[in-house]
């Protein structure tokens, strides 16, 4: 995505240099549109190579065929097969949109992505089965791609067409957003990493302010299933069964019960985080709530701000006229029309929008690191169970992070499995274990370790634990009748995955697993671990991680060993001594220095390397590269599978040379690594302590 940015930002220079007007809401179509169709399902239409791209055969056809769909809903449906000139274009665009997506699927099929590569929305598309073995046709593919990318770069290019309005009109308001990026320290035509874009929290309620007032979307239509009554302050409103009703996102955003001074576009609103807290959740719902909510919402949310850091880092949008009034129209979602801006140059790095002083800092990415196993430890646990439940796979690569460490800590047996798939769930009855015990030599020895990590998703689990939690739900109301704590001797601990963004729900599901599990007996190893995804959700996973090793040790190791868990790591630093070896008096440490530099000079032999992709229709590149290790001194592999690999490339000898010298770098510079206490540090990870 953030390269996508950095070519619409290339657009954006040529409208600078040429002082031409620049049409906010058709770029930031064009923008969206490359973004979902790229980013989601790896179509690469290139739309931001040029100028020109606005006259692009897809997002041509496209817009007509959105611009049509409101016109053609009125009409009776004998007419809307009538033989005239706009039905004779709709049909031939929404055939060539058609086509366009179809061909891609084929395409994607007869070269699909690797185990390595990485996954969109399109491979989970096409790899999406149900438990009975039946795929996904291609004409349902077709149709929900399309359905994907015509509402994600409608609603999308929406809110940075609307933002970008406020804030052009709004030079305070934009004058502070640009002392933030600064502060930060994001340079101009860069990427952000997710910390710095994280750091960024008025842009955020500028974002979130922006939806409030110009929600993209400006009802949303429900039916009603069941006689329900609905009441609001006092009042009761019947609501039968087959009724629509519609939700007015603009009256809602507007309420002056929730909203002081409604109608004035003031970030600062979202800023309070105790005011936030008190107001209702569903007062700011511009992507809807519950079950049907937006299921873009995150992405559209993170493209929007990446989107907007580096455009205002970079360039100032000024109007001709700031109290012009904008008209809108609505294609698919409410956007601006005859919205135009003149590009200038924004304020270099070394400039301050407060007081002219620098404020440009880097900021350092704090690093944890879980504690390293402590192999002499003696106690065994028959079996560790590590359960997953999600639906983007952020949560089975946790669990499956931990399932490796297990090994490390000399855990036996280590199961990773889905929610729905435990076997003490789907049998209806606990999971057969006993208290935990002592044997006879003092070793400590316990029936069952179940970890979970575990998704919310508006308050509701994930596809995979839909099971699991109608399970959990019977359970808990069993035992109030049975009183029998079917779990007793099974330890437990939970990380829950979710977003602070959405309060309402955060952790909801994660939570009743939690308490649920406590009810039937299980035994609680560590409280809740809490994952932000609004944050830094790794750092969140590696802290409790650690305690979870820690409380382990702690919980069973004292008895059976006399080596106590290890601590956290906080500051690696201070687990070793470095020490600058001059060369002169260190030749040989000099030269042994120089073999670990070039790994012992053993190199990796490529066997295969061929391109996968027809280059010439997808404009992409992915090739199958094969690797061949000899082994290494002592005689374990350099590489085991699902190692990482990383590729770095060689750079001219006399222009580092050169580099360094003006950098006062030496390059040929020998330090010595001496009373090193963490075993499981990684090469990667001593040198980023290094450099900090």
């Amino acid at each position: 995505m953030g390269l996508m940015v950095q070519d619409l930002l290339g657009i954006l220079e040529t409208y600078q240099a040429s002082g031409e007007l620049f049409d906010v809401s058709e770029w930031m179509s064009m923008f969206a549109l490359q973004g979902i169709a790229g980013v989601g399902f790896g179509f690469n239409f290139g739309l931001l190579k040029d100028r020109s791209s606005l006259h692009h055969p897809f997002p041509v056809a496209l817009a007509y065929v959105q611009s049509m769909l409101t016109k053609r809903n009125l009409l009776p449906s004998w007419l809307k097969w009538w033989a005239t000139s706009t039905g004779f274009r709709f049909h031939r665009d929404l055939t060539f949109v058609r086509k366009t997506i179809a061909d891609a699927l084929i395409e994607r099929r007869a070269y699909p992505h690797g185990d390595d590569d990485d996954k969109d929305l399109l491979d989970f598309m096409l790899s999406a089965n149900t438990k009975e073995g039946e795929y996904l046709d291609d004409e349902l593919i077709r149709d929900n791609v399309m359905a994907m990318i015509t509402a994600g770069h409608n609603t999308t290019s929406s809110l940075l067409s609307w933002a970008m309005l406020e804030l052009a009109r709004n030079r305070k308001i934009t004058n502070k957003v640009v002392q933030e990026l600064l502060d930060v320290g994001i340079p101009p035509g860069i990427i952000p990493s997710p910390e710095q874009l994280n750091q960024c929290h008025y842009l955020d309620a500028v974002i979130k302010e922006s939806l409030r007032i110009h929600s993209p979307v400006i009802s949303i239509p429900r039916y009603c299933k069941k006689d329900c009554v609905i009441k609001v302050q006092g009042n009761e409103y019947e609501i039968k069964a087959g009724q629509h009703i519609q939700i007015q996102t603009n009256a809602l955003h507007r309420n002056p019960d929730f909203w002081e001074n409604p109608d004035v576009f003031d970030p600062e609103r979202f800023m309070n985080s105790e005011v936030n807290g008190q107001r209702h959740h569903n007062a700011w719902m511009p992507f809807n709530d519950g079950p049907r909510a937006c299921i873009g919402r995150s992405f559209a949310m993170q493209e929007s701000k990446l989107a907007l850091a580096m455009m205002f880092r970079k360039y100032q949008f000024v109007m001709d006229n700031s109290s012009q009034h904008i008209n809108h129209t609505i294609v698919v979602s409410l956007k601006p029309v005859n919205f135009y801006v003149r590009v200038k140059s924004a304020l270099p790095a070394e400039c301050s929008m407060a007081d002219g002083q620098v404020h440009c800092a880097s900021v350092p990415v704090p690093m944890v690191m879980t504690a390293a196993p402590d192999t002499s430890v003696k106690f065994r646990l028959p079996k560790a169970t590590f359960l997953f439940g999600t639906q983007d796979g952020m949560s089975e690569e946790y669990a499956r992070r931990l399932s490796v460490q297990a090994k490390e800590y000399c855990i036996d047996k280590v199961t990773v499995e889905e929610l729905d798939d435990w076997a003490a769930a789907k049998c209806e009855k606990g999971s057969n274990v006993n208290p935990s015990k002592a044997s006879a030599d003092g070793d400590i020895q316990v029936a069952e370790l179940v970890v979970i990590i575990t998704s919310t998703y508006n308050g509701y689990p994930p596809t995979n634990a839909l099971d699991f939690d109608q399970w959990i739900t019977r359970r808990i109301a069993d035992i109030e009748k049975t009183k029998i704590k079917e779990f007793d001797g099974c330890m437990y601990a939970v990380f829950g995955c979710g977003n602070k963004q959405w309060a309402s729900t955060f952790q909801k599901f994660s939570k009743k697993v939690d308490s649920g599990l406590e009810v039937l007996g299980a035994e609680r190893l560590l409280p809740l671990g809490a994952g932000d995804a609004s944050k830094d959700i790794d750092g969140d996973f590696d802290l409790w991680s650690t305690e979870l090793w820690k409380a382990l040790m702690q919980r069973f190791g004292q008895e059976t060993s006399t080596n106590t868990a290890n601590e956290p790591v906080a500051n690696p630093s201070n687990e070793f001594t470095l020490t600058f070896m001059p060369q002169v008096s260190n030749k040989y440490a000099v030269a042994h220095a120089a073999e670990n530099r070039l790994q012992h000079s053993i190199f990796g032999e490529i066997k295969v390397n061929r391109e996968l992709q027809v280059i010439e229709k997808s404009h992409r590149s992915t090739r199958h590269i094969e690797i061949v290790f000899p082994p290494a001194e002592d005689g374990k592999p350099l590489y085991d599978a699902g190692d990482h690999l990383e590729v770095t490339p060689v750079n001219d000898s006399r222009i580092v040379e050169e580099i360094a010298l003006n950098l006062g770098l030496v390059l040929d510079a020998v330090f010595e690594i001496t009373d090193l206490q963490i075993s499981s540090l990684s090469p990667k990870s001593m040198v980023r302590t290094l450099e900090n």
